[in-house]
């Protein structure tokens, strides 16, 4: 039996007239399948809330009732059990022990007088009072457990992350974590570490390090194609971009001023298009009234005949007496009355309105002619308007449009291109102001230690389990230390699929705790994987990925683990259901009223 950590027994929500809600958990593999919706994931974030987390667990509505969270571990060296309980709802609260009946109350966070969680598992698991270097100016720090908890409780996000399954979320404790997994695979701590010249080397490396990430940053905004080409390689390319800025804006400058010259015309064309319209509308306007007139005219002249006729057949009538009523009418004449004058005012009058009616007809004449004329004009006016209007729109426009896009194309490689020269000044200048950091060695009195060894024998047990999964062609895995994670038949964990990373995370931690069991270095003695098959997906037959999955792979995971993990505890919390014939532990949500429901008992 494995003498250092622990195992945990039984997870425990407890409350006022509220039945309990709990779980089991054994030694050897335990399986926590179900249905979403059933406080699966739940139940990891309990345990690594009664095990310190400063945050509280979801709060999730089927939790109403429920005040406390109660977690029973047996300790491996002794098989003793303890019990931790903490108040569900106030994340400030302390954590309760009961150890064979004795309480203790302990702190969530570190403290002076070392009466908190953290100081109290690490005693449980054989890693009290170590220390760990935090940076590179060998500042060191004490392990906390919360530091090594990440890496038996892994939730279903960081499962499918690609970043070293070592390292926490926080980048700036990288350096940490690193020393941790070679605490982990050693034994070795970094208490022996002596730090000279503090505060100075921190100021240049604190200097250096901004420097280094102003570098990357501007690295990183330089496109790939351009990383290889040097300052005055971009100058070439910008010198000739400008001349063929020049030459399309010259272009641009013709097709602008022959666009500007035909919408002159266009605009003339259609006011003259205007006044001749308006001009034919009054000329339209005017016949109608010269046509009244001429009635009028020919209504006078007819009237003037009419009196002149009467008067001369009244002249010529010797006598005049009236037909109806035998008056005679020279008794009722003036004296005064003159047929002559009358006839000849008549003549007079005629030929006065003949002259008028004559020049009417002139008038209207040079009118319809002028008609004529602006109906001609307008004609052509018009078509010639159209003409220009579609060379404006289907010619010059289309050439104005496409010219002006290609300018500002040009215009924008330019800007991209003299930036891009404009970062790769400021890096060189960055370059030169790194400061050498052995202006005065820090001399390290620690213990040293081959750390390749260690991970190469890691690498060896990855591609053991590796191969016991019954994937094959991964007869190659090595430890890059750049990005602290595994290289596995020439490619980077962190480039595969989130499915095949799930399952690779979880390999490489099941074996740093097999390592540990191994080597007998101290390991919290438990792993919790949430979700490490549920990314995954089956491959189809002959598929000639870099990994060949057995195609019932899933199956063979469960049964390998459960044969591997026959007295040290793993715990899985999946979707899908285990087969039935692997020795485990399997607790079954179903989700409906046939079995029991989820995690929290009034979740149904």
């Amino acid at each position: 039996m494995y003498k250092f950590g622990f195992q945990l027994v039984e997870l425990r929500l407890i409350g006022s007239n509220i039945k309990d809600s709990y779980v089991e958990f054994k030694p050897g593999l335990n399986v926590i399948t179900g249905p979403s919706e059933t406080g699966k994931s739940f139940i990891l974030d309990c345990i690594d809330y009664v095990l310190g987390k400063a945050k509280t667990p979801k709060k999730i509505a089927e939790i109403k009732g429920y005040d406390e969270v109660i977690l029973k571990i047996r300790v491996n060296v002794d098989r003793k059990n303890l019990i931790f309980k903490r108040d569900l709802k106030n994340n400030k609260s302390n954590i309760e022990l009961n150890n064979n009946g004795v309480t203790t109350s302990l702190k969530y966070k570190l403290d002076k007088n070392n009466n908190n969680i953290s100081t109290y598992l690490l005693d449980l698991i054989g890693l009290s009072n170590k220390k760990l270097k935090k940076n590179n100016s060998n500042k060191v720090e004490n392990l906390s457990y919360r530091d090594i908890n990440c890496l038996v409780l892994i939730d279903e996000k960081r499962i499918i992350q690609e970043k070293s399954p070592f390292y926490s979320d926080n980048i700036i404790n990288n350096t940490k974590y690193s020393s941790l997994i070679k605490l982990l695979l050693s034994g070795c701590d970094d208490s022996n570490i002596v730090e000279v010249d503090k505060k100075r080397k921190e100021k240049i490396i604190a200097k250096n390090e901004l420097i280094l990430n102003l570098i990357k940053s501007f690295e990183s905004e330089i496109p790939k194609l351009c990383n290889k080409k040097n300052i005055e390689m971009l100058d070439e390319e910008i010198k000739a971009l400008d001349l063929k800025f020049d030459e399309t804006e010259s272009r641009i400058s013709a097709f602008k001023a022959e666009f500007i010259l035909k919408e002159n015309i266009f605009k003339a064309l259609r006011e003259d298009i205007l006044k001749n319209e308006n001009r034919k509308s009054n000329i339209e306007d005017f016949s109608l009234r010269l046509d009244l007139l001429e009635q009028h005219y020919k209504s006078d002249l007819e009237r003037v005949e009419a009196v002149a006729e009467v008067s001369e057949v009244f002249f010529k009538i010797d006598n005049r007496f009236c037909p109806k009523c035998g008056l005679n009418l020279d008794e009722k004449l003036d004296e005064n009355y003159n047929f002559h004058e009358i006839i000849e005012a008549c003549n007079t009058e005629k030929i006065k309105i003949s002259n008028l009616n004559y020049n009417l007809m002139l008038t209207k004449k040079s009118i319809f002619e002028e008609k004529s004329n602006l109906d001609i004009e307008i004609e052509k006016n018009k078509l010639e308007y159209k003409n220009i209007e579609e060379e404006i729109e289907n010619l010059l426009k289309p050439i104005m449009i496409k010219s002006i896009e290609e300018l500002i194309i040009i215009k924008e490689s330019i800007f991209k291109l003299k930036e891009i020269n404009y970062k790769k000044e400021k890096i060189i200048e960055l370059e030169k102001m790194i400061c050498p950091t052995n202006f005065n060695k820090i001399e390290k009195s620690e213990i040293k230690i081959d750390e390749d060894i260690y991970f190469d024998e890691l690498s060896d047990l990855l591609i053991k389990n590796l191969n016991l999964l019954n994937i094959d062609k991964s007869n190659k895995v090595i430890f890059n230390k750049k990005n602290f994670d595994f290289v596995i038949n020439g490619k980077d964990r962190n480039v595969f699929g989130k499915g095949v990373r799930a399952i690779l995370f979880s390999i490489i931690i099941v074996s740093l705790f097999e390592y540990c069991k191994k080597k007998n270095t101290p390991h919290p003695g438990f792993i919790v994987l949430d979700s490490p098959l549920v990314a995954y997906e089956e491959p189809e037959k002959n598929n000639n990925d870099l990994f060949n999955f057995d195609q019932n792979f899933k199956d063979y995971f469960y049964s390998i683990l459960s044969k591997e993990f026959s007295d040290d505890q793993l715990i899985i919390i999946e979707n899908t259901t285990p087969p039935s014939d692997i020795k485990a532990n399997i607790i079954k949500f179903s989700k409906n009223s046939s079995g029991r429901y989820g995690f929290i008992e009034n979740l149904n």
